[in-house]
């Protein structure tokens, strides 16, 4: 008997271990798998992630751990990702596609494509049998998601200076105001993407600016300038702003707000020698013409040519009886993305008074500039008589415009008188 009970405890043990080996291999009363097992993995308690700034993806890295005594690996991972902490499982994204176990011990990885900038990354994974044991959540990983730098430099546009103490306010998933320095920049880093909006306004710049708002997706570092329009009142009543002045008199096409100006200046212009019956000297008005523009705006806008140039401006003198009951009328040529490339300038060529056509061409070298039709009042008007000369108003809004960079879009301005 002492020697029988000796020997019975090792088979015992023995017993034991093969019953707990076979526990999975052994269908049980009520198992929907059929299959016995009600062990669930090994949980994963070695996660990590790290941002790979190259691919702009975020790394999760883990060691595979055993299904059970008997299985060596699971039969799936479920991976989950959130940006708050503390995580709710339930709440969290879910991995569509998560990579098939490995062995026990194996080193696994998966990539996360395009997390969110300028967050918290936090994730965990649950390993999961054939049978559909999970595995207690694992550890949680955590990494710092780098957020895009958004620069942005704002320049006086008729000074071409740098403008400090703007007041800007910064609108992403928080809004930021913050002032220019005194290289009139704003610098924000860490930011999340997706929609920005930005708000300018004098602040305590030394001068007043109309106000400037902007939206744009964030999607990237970036570094954008911008040019701050310096309040002008203009003599006209009409207007309250020279702003407002040259949102009226913008010429494009559509009749967008958008600059759409000559790539280069000065615009080259040809007029044929031309001497009517009456002894009007065309090509003389036109020089008369151009020259005044050029002296009222104080730089060369305009520069004769000997031919008629591809890309510039080309006036024509044409019979009254094929001018289709139109003294003058200038027509466009822009290119394919609708700036000017060539204007033409045609002109019935049976005047009786030189001053009159003097008065015709300021007006249409003015349409070329490009500019529309204003109000009674100015050289733009669009019916007669025209004023004796550019006015001053006039002058002040050609040289905004031409001091704006092509493209600017005229409605991200407030044309109103800035409050203070």
């Amino acid at each position: 008997m002492p020697l029988r009970a000796r020997l019975s405890v090792p088979w015992l043990i023995t017993a034991v271990a093969m019953a707990l080996a076979c526990e999975d291999d052994v269908a049980q009363p009520g198992d929907p798998s059929g299959t016995g097992d009600r062990r669930p993995p090994q949980a994963i308690d070695d996660l990590t992630l790290a941002y790979d700034a190259d691919d702009e993806t975020a790394v999760l890295t883990w060691t595979a751990r055993a299904d059970d005594l008997v299985r060596d690996r699971a039969d799936r991972y479920d991976i989950r990702y959130g940006y708050a902490f503390p995580l709710d499982w339930e709440s969290l994204n879910r991995v569509e596609s998560p990579p098939t176990p490995l062995g026990s011990g194996s080193v696994q990885h998966f990539e996360l494509s395009d997390p969110f900038r300028g967050r918290d990354l936090y994730a965990s994974i649950r390993a999961i049998d054939a049978a559909g044991n999970e595995s207690p959540v694992g550890n949680v990983a955590h990494v710092r998601v780098p957020g895009f730098t958004f620069e942005a430099t704002f320049i006086d546009a008729l000074a071409r200076a740098p403008v400090v103490g703007l007041d800007a306010l910064v609108t992403t998933r928080a809004a930021t105001r913050i002032a220019t320095g005194a290289d009139g920049r704003i610098t924000l880093d860490e930011l999340a993407g997706g929609t920005i909006g930005l708000l300018v306004a004098s602040g305590a710049a030394p001068a007043p600016y109309h106000r400037f708002e902007d939206a744009f997706t964030l999607g990237g570092d970036v570094a954008l300038v911008y040019a701050m329009v310096p309040f002008q009142l203009p003599n006209s009543p009409l207007y309250p702003s020279i702003l407002s002045l040259l949102a009226d008199a913008l010429y494009s096409p559509g009749r967008e707000h958008i600059l759409k100006t000559w790539k280069s200046f000065p615009i080259a212009w040809y007029a044929p020698d031309f001497v009517n019956s009456r002894g009007v000297d065309y090509r003389a008005a036109a020089e008369q013409a151009a020259t005044r523009w050029n002296q009222h705006l104080g730089f060369d806008l305009f520069t004769p040519v000997s031919t008629d140039p591809p890309v510039g401006v080309a006036l024509v003198f044409l019979p009254r009886s094929s001018m289709g009951g139109l003294t003058a009328i200038t027509e466009y040529d822009n290119d394919a993305d609708g700036y000017p490339r060539h204007d033409q300038i045609r002109i019935v060529d049976d005047y009786l008074d030189g001053s009159a056509l003097y008065l015709v061409m300021l007006h249409e070298l003015g349409h070329t500039i490009p500019l529309g039709h204003l109000p009674a009042g100015f050289l733009m008007f669009s019916g007669q008589p025209l004023p004796p000369d550019v006015t001053d108003d006039e002058v002040d809004l050609v040289r905004l415009l031409l001091s704006l960079p092509n493209d600017t879009d005229l409605s991200k301005y407030d044309p109103a008188p800035p409050t203070p």
